[in-house]
């Protein structure tokens, strides 16, 4: 999709007002100045988000008068940023055939324990009430009519993991994943915070002062090699993210080029927005290391054989999975694996000093093994393999015969039919359920969608 001189049409889905210029202001801005068509999809119109202001407190209590003010806020935010067309999920334009027009209302959300959640009563109206399914229609049929080029939206945890924001990105992937080829949109991106990049903002908050740095983890930041599109060396559009950002002023606090919260955490204002590549039939072009989601793109093509090239230059970019590919690559994890729970299985009895520093460092490695390799790798073949090894090395040391063995003497685990029954060394027992737990718990657990359906790149 290199750029031929003809624009291109954008379509940014989000949930709340305030969450396109966030996460996507100076993309906007940079598209719209560009040429490019941009439409804004906002499913909610805020009516639980918080008030940060004391001279509009009575907007906290009143969320009918909050979306009306919101509302106006997120006009005047995307004027600021070129004047980008926007509706309402649900509302005329923006709602499936058939379908009597409707009005999405913020779900807001509870923190449990560590993350947000849906409130435990929903409001009918709200967005997390809604079937995912309408939801979904109702974006199929703003992608059907207007027929963008390209979809951005969150990412699959919602940024800080709203339960709008999650539903967003759910709703996003069903409704394009239903349309016919012909209508899907070439790629869906999702708004993403690389790991180095909120490092260093972070301490350019906690430095400035002003505000606290922003969270950071697996839940708010991803990999810097997942990022396949950024927007950045573009004065003039973080200038127009800066003035819209203004704009919402019951969501947040302008200073020094820092944006604050309501929760008194801040951001700076001129960090690159990055994204990454969903799902879609684009490939990054040789002659641009990190494009944009209009200029460094080619479009994907599939041959007769069923090889996807590129349909620009004609090179092979992979081909379909076959089973003769899949089990040498799943031989070498299983051989690694068992090779690390042999190690960690002689090493588990270590002591030092009488200390027995074995027991939870062979724990560690094998829990960082298996965490690294799954986060490393998009597909779960290489973390399976691993984590299959790693159980089988244990079994296999465990099982060798009614004598025992060095690691698991007979005086400490008694077999019947090569199957642990009964343990006298409490500690050596539970260093097997826990090492096997911890290698099946990593292994299985599901996937985000951003992590699963990814067909192309790594």
């Amino acid at each position: 999709m290199e750029q031929t001189g003809e624009s291109k049409r954008v379509l940014f889905v989000f949930a709340h007002p305030d969450d396109e210029t966030l996460n996507a202001g100076a993309t906007i801005a940079h598209l719209i100045a560009r040429g490019d068509d941009v439409l804004v999809l906002t499913a909610t119109r805020g009516e639980h988000g918080e008030v940060i202001p004391d001279r509009l407190a009575h907007l906290r209590e009143d969320p009918t008068a909050l979306a009306a003010y919101r509302d106006q806020e997120l006009r005047r935010a995307l004027t600021e940023l070129g004047g980008a067309r926007q509706l309402y999920l649900g509302g005329r334009g923006a709602r499936a055939a058939g379908l009597e027009l409707r009005r999405y209302r913020d779900s807001g959300m509870e923190w449990n324990g560590t993350h947000p959640v849906a409130p435990a009563v929903l409001d009918p109206d709200s967005l997390c009430a809604a079937p995912v399914e309408e939801v979904a229609a109702d974006i199929a049929a703003v992608v059907t009519s207007w027929a963008p080029d390209v979809v951005v939206t969150e990412n699959s945890t919602g940024g800080y993991g709203h339960p709008d924001h999650r539903r967003i990105h759910q709703a996003v992937l069903r409704a394009v994943n239903q349309l016919p080829a012909a209508e899907r949109p070439l790629a869906v991106f999702g708004s993403v915070r690389p790991a180095r990049v909120a490092r260093d903002e972070a301490a350019a908050v906690a430095r400035a002062g002003w505000f606290h740095p922003l969270p950071r983890g697996p839940q708010t930041t991803v990999p810097d090699r997942w990022v396949d599109a950024v927007i950045r060396d573009d004065p003039e559009a973080v200038s127009a993210k800066k003035r819209a950002l203004a704009a919402y002023e019951t969501q947040f606090r302008l200073r020094d080029g820092q944006l604050g919260h309501s929760d008194g955490r801040g951001q700076l204002i001129d960090t690159p927005e990055a994204f990454r590549l969903v799902q879609g039939t684009l490939t990054r072009s040789t002659d641009h290391p990190l494009p944009d989601f209009v200029e460094g793109w080619d479009e994907v093509a599939t041959r007769d054989d069923g090889a996807m090239v590129n349909a620009r230059t004609g090179a092979v970019l992979g081909r379909p999975r076959r089973w003769r590919h899949d089990v040498p690559a799943f031989a070498g994890w299983l051989f690694a694996g068992v090779a690390l729970g042999a190690i960690a299985a002689v090493g588990h009895r270590a002591t030092v000093a009488d200390l027995p520093v074995g027991f939870p460092l062979t724990l560690v490695a094998i829990a960082s093994a298996l965490v690294a390799v799954r986060r490393w790798f998009v597909t779960s073949l290489p973390v399976g393999g691993l984590a299959v090894g790693v159980i089988v090395a244990i079994a296999v040391l465990v099982s060798t015969g009614p004598g025992g063995s060095v690691l698991f003497p007979a005086s400490n685990v008694v077999l019947v039919d090569s199957v642990v029954t009964a343990v006298d060394n409490v500690s050596g027992m539970v260093w097997i359920v826990a090492a096997t737990g911890i290698s099946a718990m990593v292994a299985l657990w599901p996937r985000g969608a951003d992590a699963t359906i990814r067909p192309y790149g790594g």
